[in-house]
Parts: structure tokens; C-alpha cells; sequence
């Protein structure tokens, strides 16, 4: 197990320094050039490789796509730091919330069996859950043309869901093609069109210092906000994130970026544990591994904690080690010509993966997708994109 955690590690920090690169297309990747079976029956690797990833990738996150600060409403809490210079603090609070929420994760498994026991035949709470954060979302603005524009926005991503999840006959690799559409190829335009007045250098010592209590406890919430998640199909970490700042509004960008790491961790790791004790994954990745037979079941959670603890603690380790040299790098570039360089990457996959109807869907998504830049609103209104499908799904 430890040589194929180390193994899988290193492979996760190389492909999650890949701007773009999603867990869910990786393992499309891995059908493609049939490298499950290079690596049959080996599900450790394939785990720690998606941990490893998922943390890697906060590292890309900070440093492409961020677009002027006239478009605050629209940035991502790290690309805000990125622009006061503290992109490692962003990342280092990243890296922490990432630490305790997967320890808090594994304290919460009893509760996840017992909650999704107790809900899997409950659709209806479902639909509810879905149909109250849509309206939350509309009537938390508070004038016409603002619940308007978040209608639109709304609207539009989900009908595009429609047309490509639910009812989809026409195009190939739907999820990853409008995920794309929708969320990257915009902000990668915009932050490559627009004139940024000078060159960002970011600092390569922290600016604060968190304390264990602030980190362990806003850990503890994304945790606890992650079982809500995992429950509810469509929803994602970044929802989560937002749900629960509307309960404390003046949560700090520091406090929401331990939240968001703690949510992602915990419900990447909650998604293999309904796959191995429910076979319902909530994530195509590990549905993948249900496919081909990776997921160990029930008898194995001592070695899947075991893997976990050892594959978070080591990709950390790592990655610190490595994070002023990465920083240098970034500071020594000119960023929008490798916003470029992923532009041109990213949609390379997308043409491996494309035919000509394909294509228009994905020029549809990024038109979509630009209407929370239009309109200076936040990007997670964009999830109504699987969220639409999910409610009919249900109802």
C-alpha cells in the first residue's frame, strides 16, 4: 500500500499542476489509453492519486484565469489574495483546511453511514433542498433587476443541462465539455484580453499565521458542511462554501478558503466511502472505479483511513517543500502568456474529445458562461448547470 500511495502522490502533484486538468477528465484519460489496465487492482494509487490532485490543483488555481478587481464579485477567495500579492497564504490555507478537514472526514463517517441510510429513499428532501437553494440564491438580492439577473444566469446553465445531461443524444463527454465552457475558457479569455496595468510578484514568506484554533474549527464546519453535499447530488464544494457563508456573512476570504479546502477533501473522501459501502458515488471518478472494479468494500476502511491520513500528510509535505521555487517561477513569467498556453492546452482536449455538434455546445457554454463576468455576480450561480437536471431527475 505505502509504495503505491507514494507513487500515486507523485503522480497526483504532476497532474494537478496542470491548470484545468479535472479528476473526472483524468480518469477519461485513463479509459482512453487503457491504463487501468497497466495498473489492475490497484486502488491506492488511483486514490491518492485524486487526493493528491484535488490539493495540487489550489496551486493553478491561484495563479491563472484572474482576471481586474473591477470584477471582484466574480473572483475566486484565492485569485482576491493573488492580487494583494499573498497567493502563498491562499495556498497555505489551503493546504491546511485540506489537512483537517480529511482528519474531521474520517471523524464523520459513522454520521455520513447514518445520515445516508437514513435518507437514500428520501428523494423528496432532495428536490426540496435543491429547489430551496435556487430560490435562496434568487430572493437573497434584494432589487428586481438583481434576482433577474441571477434568474438568467440560473436558467440558462440549467437548460444547457438539460439539453446535455439529461436529454443529451449529441454530444460526446457533455460534463467536461460545458464544465470547461462554463467555468475555465471565460475567466482564461478575459484574464488574457484585459489590460492588467503591471506584473502582480507574489510574496514568498506567509503574511499570517493561523491560529489551530481558527484553522481546526473552520475545518470542522466544511467538514460538517460536506456531509450536507455529498447528500444532495449536484451540489458542489464551492455551493457548499456559499451556503454557509450566508449563515455567517462576514466570514473572512481566510476563513472561506479553510472551509472550501475542508469541503472539497471531505467530499471527495465521502464519495469513495458511499462507493464502498453503498456503491453510489457521488463523483465520476470514483464511479469509474466502480466500473473497474477498484473500489475495496467495507472489510478494507482501516487500510482507506490509513491511505488517506498518509496521502494528505505526504502531498503537503511535498508541496511546501516546493512552493517558494513555484512561486518564483510564476513571478519570474508572464502570466497571460501562459494563460495562453493553457487556453490553447484546454481546448486541444476539447477537440480530442469533440465532433462539430459537440463544438457548438461548447461555444454555447462559454457564452453562458460569461454572464456572471457581464454581470459582476459569482460564478456558483453557473451550477444550475447540474443542478436543474438533478431536480427533475427527482421529482
Amino acid at each position: 500500500m505505502i509504495i503505491e500511495v507514494i507513487l500515486g502522490v507523485l503522480t497526483g502533484i504532476v497532474l494537478g499542476l496542470i491548470p484545468s486538468l479535472h479528476i473526472n477528465f483524468v480518469s477519461y484519460l485513463f479509459i482512453s489509453f487503457s491504463i487501468f489496465l497497466i495498473f489492475p487492482n490497484h486502488l491506492f494509487f488511483f486514490l491518492s492519486l485524486s487526493i493528491s490532485q484535488l490539493i495540487t490543483n489550489y496551486i493553478p488555481q491561484t495563479f491563472f484565469s484572474v482576471p481586474n478587481t473591477e470584477n471582484i464579485m466574480s473572483l475566486f477567495p484565492l485569485h482576491r489574495l493573488f492580487l494583494k500579492q499573498q497567493a502563498y497564504d491562499g495556498i497555505f490555507l489551503c493546504f491546511l483546511g485540506s489537512f483537517f478537514g480529511s482528519l474531521f472526514s474520517i471523524l464523520l463517517f459513522p454520521l455520513l453511514f447514518l445520515f445516508f441510510t437514513f435518507f437514500i429513499g428520501f428523494n423528496f428532501l432532495i428536490s426540496f433542498a435543491i429547489i430551496f437553494t435556487i430560490l435562496s440564491f434568487i430572493f437573497s438580492q434584494k432589487k428586481l433587476k438583481e434576482k433577474l439577473i441571477i434568474f438568467l444566469i440560473i436558467f440558462s446553465s440549467g437548460v444547457l443541462g438539460l439539453f446535455t445531461l439529461k436529454y443529451n443524444y449529441f454530444v460526446k463527454e457533455p460534463l467536461f465539455i460545458c464544465v470547461m465552457g462554463l467555468f475555465t475558457f471565460p475567466l482564461l479569455l478575459k484574464s488574457i484580453f484585459e489590460k492588467n496595468s503591471k506584473t502582480i510578484y507574489q510574496k514568498t514568506t506567509l503574511s499570517i499565521l493561523p491560529s489551530f484554533k481558527n484553522s481546526s474549527l473552520y475545518s470542522f464546519f466544511g467538514s460538517l458542511a460536506s456531509l450536507f453535499v455529498i447528500l444532495v447530488p449536484s451540489f458542489s464544494s464551492s455551493l457548499g462554501a456559499v451556503i454557509f457563508s450566508r449563515f455567517k456573512e462576514k466570514i473572512s476570504t481566510y476563513n472561506y478558503l479553510i472551509i472550501f479546502s475542508s469541503i472539497s477533501i471531505s467530499a471527495l473522501i465521502f464519495s469513495y466511502f458511499l462507493a464502498m459501502f453503498f456503491n453510489k458515488p457521488r463523483l465520476g471518478y470514483f464511479a469509474i472505479l466502480l466500473s473497474e472494479k477498484l473500489v475495496l468494500f467495507k472489510t478494507d476502511l482501516v487500510l482507506y483511513i490509513s491511505a488517506i491520513i498518509l496521502t494528505v500528510s505526504l502531498t503537503i509535505l511535498i508541496l511546501l517543500s516546493l512552493i517558494k521555487d513555484i512561486i518564483l517561477f510564476f513571478n519570474s513569467q508572464n502570466l497571460n502568456r501562459l494563460n495562453l498556453i493553457v487556453l490553447i492546452v484546454s481546448f486541444i482536449f476539447i477537440i480530442y474529445l469533440s465532433d462539430f455538434k459537440t463544438l457548438l455546445v461548447f461555444f454555447l457554454s462559454v457564452l453562458i458562461g460569461f454572464l456572471p463576468l457581464i454581470f459582476n455576480k459569482s460564478r456558483v450561480y453557473l451550477m444550475g448547470y447540474i443542478m436543474l437536471p438533478t431536480l427533475l431527475f427527482y421529482l
